[in-house]
């Protein structure tokens, strides 16, 4: 058995790409190990992967669930292979699904789950690709969409196919806020499918301790936890000189209201600056931004919205900043939604040995920083100026929290345990 590597049959909603959440953690995850295992990716977007490890692709791009409805002749699914996956296009996309994107209206994702609960997916396609690479195991999402969840189950139950699933976000509580019935008629309908597919399970992760704990009495299966890591061979912290002004950077997704409370920050770092520039701050997004957005984010001489990156640039940006900002919603509904989730950039940030200022409303991200000791967490923006100001005017604090925030990458994250262990899981588990 052992003549060949492990194969590995990834599922998710989104492409596998380095420039997206999912796809940098897999590809962080999985890095270093292809000579242990071989992967395939089943998505259900439209998009072109983007990464240095994944070769097989079936995509099932849902733009086109309509036409199959309306005609069984159109299939859906296509299997395609990619020698270098790392040189493709980002997606763009149009300006009206970006609308939908910034809008986040819930009859869209109904309306989402409607036209896949009619599509015509499970076809000789999809089981060709499944039956040609002869998985050993499937690693998935748990995540809100039920057809990615049923195509877990159906793929497993088929094939007898080992199962393991990721949690990140509290996709099933109902620990949640929202005034609106379909929210909750969506909320109530995705539970049966959750539960099913951890019921199908062989192993299941959670992204943080607090999900860990809750899931598994949800569940009444154990989760364990499943961090995303790097490696820290031969590495020691050396601190670096602080810019002139002191340069601030955000990384990563501004969804979910994100936005409005680094538009908080923003404008407090405007009235430090207001007698001498002090402090800039340089924002890094693919997140789609309105006019509006755009106008609170960037603020004179204060904060600005930079080109975005290659993943492959994305470390030096990070280790050029004095300040790496992480930002977690404030409204009820989005602060109960991530209340759990763990931010993976947070992982690059420690990583990069950077001071860390987290501000929002209490999550499992800013409590893990608290609980670290490894960056100044701020709650209120009641407590922003003063936290900021003090942070701002002693250079030792700032090297002190970049040395504690490498330090808790260096104890927590090194990804070599972490790929052993995932290693050995799926061993434990093949049916072969």
């Amino acid at each position: 058995m052992r003549n060949r590597k492990i194969r590995v049959l990834i599922i998710t909603s989104m492409p596998w790409r380095d420039d997206n959440n999912i796809g940098n953690s897999y590809s962080n995850i999985f890095a270093g190990v292809k000579d242990k295992i071989e992967f395939a990716h089943i998505y259900c977007r439209s998009g072109m992967p983007q990464n240095s490890i994944c070769h097989r692709y079936f995509q099932i791009d849902e733009s086109k669930l309509f036409l199959n409805i309306k005609n069984r002749k159109n299939i859906l699914g296509k299997a395609f292979y990619l020698e270098n996956p790392q040189n493709t296009d980002i997606e763009e996309f149009s300006p009206t699904y970006n609308r939908m994107r910034i809008m986040r209206w819930e009859i869209f994702f109904l309306a989402r789950n409607i036209l896949w609960s009619l599509a015509d997916w499970k076809n000789k396609q999809l089981d060709n690709f499944v039956e040609e690479f002869e998985p050993d195991v499937m690693f998935g999402t748990l995540t809100y969409m039920p057809n990615i969840n049923q195509m877990m189950i159906y793929i497993s139950r088929k094939y007898n196919l080992p199962l393991f699933i990721y949690s990140w976000d509290d996709v099933y509580s109902l620990k949640q806020f929202s005034l609106s019935p379909i929210y909750w008629i969506r909320r109530f309908s995705q539970r049966k499918w959750i539960r099913k597919s951890v019921k199908q399970a062989d192993k299941l992760y959670a992204i943080t301790e607090l999900m860990q704990k809750e899931y598994s009495k949800y569940f009444e299966k154990p989760f364990e936890l499943l961090y995303k890591g790097y490696s820290y061979q031969k590495e020691v912290f050396i601190p670096k000189k602080i810019h002139d002004p002191i340069k601030f950077v955000f990384m990563g997704n501004l969804g979910a209201g994100r936005w409005k409370t680094l538009a908080k920050m923003a404008k407090e770092l405007d009235r430090i600056n207001r007698n001498k520039r002090k402090v800039l701050l340089n924002i890094y997004t693919l997140s789609p931004l309105s006019k509006k957005m755009k106008d609170k984010l960037c603020i004179g001489n204060t904060s600005r919205i930079m080109p975005v990156v290659p993943n492959d640039m994305v470390m030096k940006v990070l280790q050029g900043a004095d300040i790496l900002v992480h930002i977690e919603p404030l409204s009820l509904k989005n602060r109960l939604f991530y209340r759990l989730s763990f931010s993976t950039k947070l992982v690059d940030y420690f990583k990069a040995g950077k001071c860390i200022i987290g501000f929002g409303k209490n999550t499992a991200s800013l409590k893990y920083i608290e609980d670290n000791q490894c960056g100044i967490v701020i709650n209120h923006p009641s407590e922003l100026k003063k936290k900021l100001v003090t942070l701002i005017d002693n250079s030792k604090i700032i090297t002190e929290y970049s040395k504690r925030a490498w330090l808790c990458g260096f104890k927590n994250h090194q990804i070599e345990p972490i790929q052993e262990k995932l290693i050995s899981d799926f061993l434990s588990v093949m049916r072969v």
